[in-house]
């Protein structure tokens, strides 16, 4: 939790997401100091060694009207529903690949076939983190495909044994899926960026309450309602599965 909070500048989001994670749908209410301590001391180091953070930035303008939320709960749908998408492609693609049964054979040829994909779909645009495409989502819609070619791949990816990690891969999902969406739904495409951007990752990860907070930390306090109401719609769409089998272990615990 401390590495997550310190990595994008939300501490408490951090120390929340360690707890949520580990033990889901109950927290071990012990541990909240020693998270906090971990997660606001690893943020303290990153100033001290000037480390930057990515700095994500969002208009102002809130619509705290009954058509704003009603638009934030069709979001959480969706981004649930990409989560589900995501997690269930992730595990088909790990049992296809459980078939080779020499471990170095697996990133071999899954890289062959990743290399060969983005050379056939020619922009090279999903390859790598796309941060600058995640900021333009926040003031520009989005193309509807980015969020699919990005779920594919990065599943294809992470499946076939390239363990770099699915949060910006899936930050990169959600704010490119509700900054598509915004234009359909009417509403500011810096609002739905902004929650897609911590939904589609808090559904996959079981921790809609830290990547609630997450999203208040990186984009203002003020997006309280909208976060909660989007992050927790799509961790009750997403259903049970998670990318993080580990998490099925301290449920059972419980």
């Amino acid at each position: 939790g401390a590495g997550f909070g310190t990595a994008i500048g939300a501490p408490l989001a951090g120390a929340i997401f360690g707890m949520e994670m580990n033990f889901v749908g109950r927290f071990k209410w012990f541990a909240v100091l020693e998270s906090l301590v971990a997660s606001y001391v690893g943020y303290a180091t990153t100033h001290v060694l000037h480390a930057p953070h990515t700095r994500y930035l969002r208009d102002l303008e809130l619509p705290f009207d009954l058509h704003g939320f009603f638009a934030v709960f069709l979001g959480g749908l969706a981004f649930g529903l990409m989560s589900l998408i995501f997690v269930r492609f992730s595990h088909r693609i790990e049992n296809v690949f459980r078939q080779i049964s020499f471990p170095p054979l697996k990133p071999l040829v899954g890289g062959m076939i990743v290399v060969g994909l983005f050379y056939v779909e020619g922009s090279y645009r999903y390859d790598g983190l796309g941060l600058d495409i995640i900021q333009g989502a926040l003031t520009n819609p989005s193309s509807i495909w980015d969020p699919f070619y990005k779920m594919f791949f990065s599943a294809l990816t992470v499946s076939t044994g390239f363990k770099g990690g699915e949060f910006i891969p899936m930050v990169f999902m959600g704010a490119t899926l509700g900054s598509a969406l915004s234009v359909w739904l009417q509403v500011p495409v810096s609002l739905m960026a902004s929650v897609g951007f911590a939904s589609v990752f808090g559904a996959a990860s079981k921790t809609p309450l830290a990547c609630s907070i997450m999203a208040m930390e990186v984009f203002g306090w003020d997006l309280a309602p909208f976060a909660l109401l989007s992050c927790f719609t799509a961790y009750v769409v997403s259903g049970p599965s998670g990318i993080y089998s580990s998490q099925i272990k301290f449920k059972k615990l419980n």
